[in-house]
């Protein structure tokens, strides 16, 4: 098997429909890949229409009790046959070559630390139902059709810093389990996600930090792009969850660690990615072109997520 694809899942079963429907017309041979998609405890549907499901993929289906999505992962890891993985989310729909180029990616380069990383284009939820109106309305949708939907995302924006200003020392930001990939043994060789996350956040920020400590190399390829149907936000499960979450990665994971208590810095606006990245390096601190700093704030990215939710109902 050349890859393995893994997708966990909690009660999205419409976005979940969408997205598997794009997996299925993939033109890499189907038995070359499989999916394995682990029900994080759905009560939505989800796992009465994946037991009804009809399809030719190799599709394996595991239910567990809501655990969070790191357990989901490393329980699909745990079941994985392809020689690399690629994690995706259950909202992203990507092309026909989309596998095809992952797996020639790490081809390409034949290095066993390579993390391959793909452009992750925003479908904001104010325009979820106009884009959902369009793919509904073709047999089959290129995905560039709906670029005309996409909406820059503040969060995603992270990852093209990193790469746009060559902030190397960082690059552990970009890693994402939207869509990226690897050889299975480099993600198991680094124990996996951990299970202290629950909720939203950052389970796959600290992957990509131990996985840079391991020696991954990381590799953004623009070319290889996939689009997230976002979904409303709650205020309550949204800020809660990453709260709790952060505080197990300083207090609990790395209590101590002068990177994290930077990483924690800079997701709260008070240092800019730039003085981030010369810190990592030891380094002196290196403005872009155009000699400004780049800025992320966690705390306005949510709440502007729970204003379009409440727009969207009004």
């Amino acid at each position: 098997m050349k890859l393995s694809v893994i997708i966990p899942t909690y009660n999205n079963l419409q976005r979940l429909k969408i997205s598997l429907s794009y997996l299925e017309q993939q033109d890499m041979d189907k038995s070359e890949y499989d999916i394995i998609l682990v029900d994080d405890g759905s009560n939505d549907g989800t796992s009465e229409y994946l037991g009804s499901l009809e399809t030719e993929m190799n599709l394996l289906v595991v239910r567990q009790e809501n655990m969070g999505q790191a357990k989901a992962r490393n329980v699909a890891l745990s079941l994985a046959e392809g020689e690399y993985v690629l994690f995706i989310d259950d909202d992203v729909i990507a092309d026909r070559d989309f596998l095809t180029k992952h797996y020639e990616s790490h081809m390409n380069y034949n290095d066993p630390n390579l993390v391959v990383v793909g452009q992750i284009k925003n479908i904001p939820f104010a325009n979820y139902e106009a884009a959902i109106e369009l793919i509904n309305s073709k047999d089959y949708l290129k995905c560039n059709e709906l670029d005309t939907f996409v909406k820059q995302d503040p969060y995603l924006n992270i990852r093209n810093w990193v790469w746009d200003y060559s902030l190397e020392y960082v690059s552990w930001l970009a890693f994402t389990t939207a869509n990226a990939s690897m050889s299975r043994d480099l993600v198991r060789n680094v124990g996996g996600f951990d299970e202290g996350f629950v909720g939203w956040g950052p389970e796959d920020v600290e992957m990509g930090y131990r996985l840079k400590d391991a020696g991954a190399v990381f590799e953004f390829k623009e070319n290889i792009k996939n689009y997230h149907l976002d979904k409303a936000k709650s205020q309550d499960t949204f800020y809660s969850g990453l709260k709790r979450n952060l505080r197990y990665l300083t207090e609990t994971k790395y209590p101590g660690n002068e990177e994290i208590g930077k990483y924690i810095l800079f997701i709260g606006g008070q240092i800019s990615i730039e003085e981030f990245n010369a810190f990592c390096s030891k380094g002196a601190l290196i403005y872009n072109q155009n000699g400004s700093e780049h800025h992320f704030e966690f705390i306005n990215y949510f709440l502007n997520k729970v204003k379009e939710r409440e727009l969207v109902a009004i």
